[in-house]
């Protein structure tokens, strides 16, 4: 080598290794704070979230000892596979949750093993695969599950969807079913699964199950006496399942319908008038909804709101303000971002008569906003935050509200002095 030319030591390039999965001597490194309950790791903690972790045969062997374990979740967890659980099948004998959350294809193998834990009450397998049958198997053997999540679910279908119906109906203790954004089963599957879970299931969540179509609603229809939370955003429904929810579902106590494309005001008033136990409505980005809809929804609902979310339906405005006011001594969350149809006025009528209030967000969307910069919500300023009666507000978004300065954050935070952000 020329003496003039420059010599570069040759540099080996080491990949960075995520700190969970660093070796130190050939070993992983176990993560021992997590599965005992103080440093001297005599008695493994309640509790045990290895959720991302690299599943070792180190780390079996030690949770194998884990009597005492009541909730584990392996959700997304790496190095984890179905012949594992074998492996902790007769240590967990306690074990009420279990969470597999997209990490491994559910077998017929982990089935029979979550079924020979008698106290597993909450299971999780939401973004995995399911072998045909898996659920049949813990409808037949987990006799105690009351929750079961099983959204994203690859082959989820009508006849898995059967088996969980007779879970439901055999042992009556499996009253929350999440089965949110799947695509593989029908109307006829859910069918089923509401005939079955009629007088059990409280907890129904459907939303994003865009293959459904109105047929599939018409099972809850029929009475539905013990169903309080009722899940069905993003569906490409009618307006007619709707006015069915407000039929046979009068008990609903949390209803979330927003972004639904066909949900008008005939159908909005309906459910105010059959559903006077509702404390939760989200109604957001519902482009059909009116002023009108809104109006008759308060003028027919006897009940009391705690949290209700109007965001994104910008035909509502000044009256569904009102309407709302005239019925909001116990709310607690009103969400209105997009909404510009409002005046000052209407605000301190709302603000006058909700003393409960402590989330209030009204806010637009920056991005989208192409008028001059002071019309994006002129109808708050200084003068109506100071007059407004909110004292027990933690959390106040009013992005775009250019007519409020320093003196009126700084005012509002002196009378909210819970207010956080």
């Amino acid at each position: 080598m020329d003496s003039s030319t420059p010599y570069y030591r040759p540099v080996e390039i080491v990949p960075v290794v995520p700190r969970r999965f660093v070796q130190h001597e050939e070993e992983l490194v176990i993560p021992m704070k997590l599965l005992y309950r103080d440093f001297s790791c005599d008695r493994f903690a309640d509790r045990v979230d290895l959720s991302g972790w690299l599943i070792s045969p180190e780390l079996l062997e030690i949770m194998r000892k884990g009597s005492d374990i009541h909730s584990l979740l392996l959700d997304e967890a790496t190095g984890f596979q179905s012949s594992d659980l074998e492996v902790l099948r007769g240590a967990f004998h306690r074990i009420e949750t279990f969470s597999l959350r997209s990490t491994v294809h559910m077998t017929l193998q982990i089935g029979k093993v979550c079924g020979s834990w008698h106290s597993l009450s909450i299971l999780d397998v939401s973004g995995c695969s399911v072998e045909h049958n898996f659920f049949k198997v813990i409808a037949q053997t987990c006799k105690r599950l009351s929750k079961l999540s099983c959204s994203q679910c690859k082959y989820l279908d009508d006849f898995e969807l059967q088996s969980i119906g007779e879970c439901i109906s055999q042992h009556r203790h499996l009253t929350y079913v999440d089965l949110s954004y799947n695509f593989d089963f029908s109307d006829e599957g859910l069918l089923a699964l509401t005939t079955f879970g009629q007088f059990v299931m409280k907890d129904l969540n459907i939303s994003g199950c865009r293959s459904l179509s109105s047929l599939a609603i018409a099972g809850l229809r029929k009475r539905m006496p013990n169903l309080t939370h009722l899940r069905m955003s993003e569906m490409r429904l009618q307006q007619s399942p709707f006015e069915w929810i407000s039929e046979g579902c009068q008990l609903l106590i949390y209803m979330d319908l927003s972004e639904s494309p066909k949900l008008d005001d005939v159908a909005l008033s309906r459910i105010g008038s059959k559903c006077s136990a509702l404390e939760y409505l989200d109604i957001s980005d519902c482009p059909k909804l009116t002023d009108a809809g809104v109006v008759h929804f308060f003028t027919e609902f006897l009940g009391k709101l705690k949290y209700l979310d109007l965001s994104g339906n910008i035909s509502c405005g000044g009256p569904s303000l009102i309407a709302v006011s005239k019925k909001s001594s116990e709310l607690e969350t009103l969400k209105m971002n997009g909404l510009s149809q409002v005046t000052g006025q209407d605000f301190l009528a709302l603000w006058g008569n909700s003393p409960a209030l402590r989330v209030f967000e009204m806010a637009v969307n920056l991005k989208s906003t192409i008028l001059h910069r002071q019309s994006m919500i002129p109808h708050i300023s200084d003068a109506t935050i100071l007059q407004s009666n909110c004292v027990n507000l933690v959390s106040l978004k009013l992005t775009g509200a250019v007519l409020v300065t320093d003196i009126g954050a700084s005012m509002i935070s002196k009378k909210c002095k819970s207010l956080t952000r």
